[in-house]
């Protein structure tokens, strides 16, 4: 079937599969590149989450060193930034969770990790918490201090002795170790603030036991219990703000690390994604890429084929028409030479016969006049008679092989014709193949063409000597027919000569001429 369709269709047909395939190319890389965009915007969206989320973390660390306090050269506290930042964070995590294409695994991790998100926001609840139950521990611990120190400021140094040694001093001390603890709020700071609290305690009650029962001073050791006993429960306070605020550390720690390796492992799973769609992308490219090269070149080879072979066969026939035409110019020319030899052959022999017709002519009317005057050469006459019947009758013959002659030329002529008629098809077959060959058969139309006017010349001359030998025929048939006459005639003569011999002797002079005469025809 692929043979049969036009040059132009089976070009366009390789050109179209060539389009295909470019257009599969760019389809495959656009679809790909499209993916890969894809990819990389959610990788992008995890970027900024983790961006917002490290933003978070550092916010923490600051409300943990400054507090609710606002910063010199800032509007908010760091507590406030902190929940901006944290509803920045959870908007653009909810974003990534809701973005087209997302994989269901990604989508089951962002929702885990908005989850992970609100205990993280529980607990830097807590952790605010804590604070404030730090802060309001210290201002505890400021107030008893000041006030500790203004009650014993109102008091007679003279009346309370050692007081100085066995409280005021281990107090200091207290509150030393208790702005140590607030510095630091380690363990060991804690305990240190225990032991320095117990060694108050045994100081005002050994003041207690030396002094106490004076007169005034017991109300004093009770006064003083009571500002210690304020004083440790609001270090207890502190301390429980301190553990709250580790374990919300804790909690939020964790909880950031299990947002972390959540977006981690999403933006790791969507870089295996990338990978994997770049690999697949480059291998389809070039799969598509050698079955385009393979499907290009095969067609290449079919189309070259289809269109070689049939220029190779009109060439193969335009050679074979060559060689028929030159081989039958050799028969027209040699059949046109014969045909000139016998026209000219059968010419000389018209002539003679004419000429010898117009002597028998000439001794016929002779033999009528000396036919009245020769009845005593009747005898001679009438053996005369039989030599010129005889004579008749090769005539007769003569002129049948002319008639002979002429019939073959004829048809000798008729096949000249019928050979210029072939002649000239092949020369106009040769010249439409030539001009469906384009330029590189100009050349062959040319000679097509010469070759078609030397056939139409050819067929002209044939013509033409087909009409002359025609005439030829048509003078030979007349020259039988008159031939039969005589003989007829001579027939009669014979008859009736056998019958007056003594009348036909005085023509026997002229049969002998007659004789003569007819012998030149023979010859």
């Amino acid at each position: 079937m692929f043979k049969d369709l036009k040059l132009a269709t089976k070009i366009s047909l390789g050109f179209g599969a060539l389009i295909i395939v470019a257009f599969a190319l760019g389809l495959i890389g656009w679809n790909s590149v499209q993916r890969m965009a894809d990819n990389f915007e959610k990788a992008q969206a995890g970027s900024e989450c983790l961006a917002v989320l490290q933003t978070t973390g550092s916010l923490r660390r600051d409300f943990t060193i400054y507090g609710f306090k606002v910063r010199e050269g800032e509007t908010a506290n760091a507590a406030d930034k902190w929940s901006t930042s944290y509803e920045e964070f959870t908007s653009k995590l909810n974003d990534l969770s809701t973005m087209k294409g997302l994989k269901t695994e990604y989508r089951d991790k962002t929702m885990q990790g908005m989850k992970n998100a609100e205990r993280y926001k529980e607990a830097f609840e807590e952790q605010k918490e804590s604070h404030t139950a730090k802060d309001e521990a210290f201002a505890e611990w400021g107030r008893i201090g000041r006030e500790v120190t203004a009650y014993i400021g109102n008091l007679d140094d003279r009346r309370i002795g050692n007081l100085r040694q066995q409280f005021i001093e281990p107090f200091l001390l207290l509150r030393v170790a208790a702005v140590y603890l607030v510095a630091t709020n380690s363990d060991k700071e804690w305990d240190s603030f225990q032991d320095q609290l117990r060694k108050v305690r045994n100081g005002l009650k050994q003041w207690r036991r030396n002094f106490g029962t004076e007169d005034g001073l017991a109300g004093v050791s009770t006064s003083l219990n009571g500002y210690l006993d304020e004083y440790e429960t609001a270090g207890d306070q502190y301390w429980a703000a301190v553990e709250q605020k580790n374990r919300a550390d804790a909690r939020m720690k964790s909880e950031a690390a299990a947002i972390l390796g959540m977006i981690t492992s999403i933006e790791h799973g969507l870089e295996k994604d990338i990978a994997a769609l770049a690999a697949r992308t480059n291998a389809t490219v070039i799969i598509v890429t050698i079955v385009g090269l393979l499907l290009g070149v095969g067609l290449a080879v079919v189309i070259t084929r289809s269109i070689v072979g049939p220029i190779n066969r009109v060439i193969q026939s335009l050679s074979s028409g060559s060689e028929q035409v030159a081989s039958a110019s050799e028969q027209l020319s040699s059949s046109s030479q014969q045909m000139s030899e016998g026209a000219s052959e059968q010419a000389s022999n018209l002539e003679e016969i004419s000429s010898s017709l117009e002597e028998m002519s000439s001794m016929t009317k002779q033999n009528a006049d000396n036919s009245r005057k020769a009845t005593t050469m009747a005898g001679d006459t009438t053996e005369a008679a039989k030599q010129g019947k005889t004579g008749m009758e090769r005539m007769n013959d003569v002129i049948g092989r002319i008639k002979t002659s002429s019939d073959e030329t004829a048809k000798i002529v008729k096949t000249i014709d019928e050979i210029a008629m072939q002649t000239n098809l092949l020369a106009l077959n040769a010249a439409v193949e030539a001009a469906r060959a384009g330029e590189a058969g100009r050349g062959f139309a040319v000679v097509a063409e010469e070759v078609r006017n030397l056939a139409q010349r050819s067929a002209e001359a044939a013509k033409n000597t087909a009409n002359l030998i025609a005439g030829s025929q048509k003078s030979a048939e007349d020259g039988v027919e008159a031939s039969r006459e005589v003989n007829d005639l001579l027939v009669d003569i014979t008859d009736k000569v056998e019958k007056v011999n003594q009348l036909i002797a005085e023509v026997s002079a002229a049969s002998d001429e007659q004789s003569q005469g007819i012998d030149q025809v023979n010859t």
